[in-house]
């Protein structure tokens, strides 16, 4: 499966996250930068999990409304505390990356993480890690984002 080409002017994002002031922040600077649309939002795992399938059935018969980026906090969980076996924004980017669903991947979190050591030690193509500090610019998202979408089309 790989993202469709753009036919507008736009990149497709899908965003998981759970801090509703860093869900803001994102959606402000992807729809102001004028480079991407958002398709969709999500604030917990059980959400996005539940409409992957929607989105590969979509990619099957609509490719152009496939997301071109998932911008997914690593540490965002489910909306209710299923201990430390629960599926969180590292461990679905791991599946995603083992099903080989061509869509780029920012990860995002203010904290490390063994599954995002290991995406980034293996350097898997289309897979990038942002950290969240009061200090980060909405050229760095972009910037990023660009480079994550980039490096998955190289590697199709």
């Amino acid at each position: 499966m790989t993202p469709a080409e753009s036919t507008k002017d736009k990149f497709r994002v899908a965003i998981l996250e759970d801090d509703p002031y860093f869900m803001d922040l994102l959606v402000d600077v992807f729809e102001k930068s004028g480079k991407f649309e958002v398709l969709a939002k999500f604030t917990n795992i059980e959400d996005l999990v539940k409409e992957i399938p929607v989105f590969m059935e979509r990619f099957i018969s609509h490719p152009e409304e496939y997301p071109d980026l998932l911008c997914m906090d690593i540490l965002a969980g489910p909306s209710a505390d299923f201990g430390i076996d629960a599926i969180n924004g590292a461990s679905l980017s791991l599946y995603l990356k083992k099903a080989e669903v061509k869509m780029a991947v920012v990860l995002i979190s203010s904290l490390n993480s063994a599954h995002m050591t290991t995406l980034i030690t293996n350097k898997f193509p289309g897979f990038l890690y942002l950290q969240k500090t009061s200090k980060i610019t909405d050229e760095v998202i972009i910037e990023t984002a660009l480079q994550a979408i980039q490096s998955m089309k190289e590697y199709q």
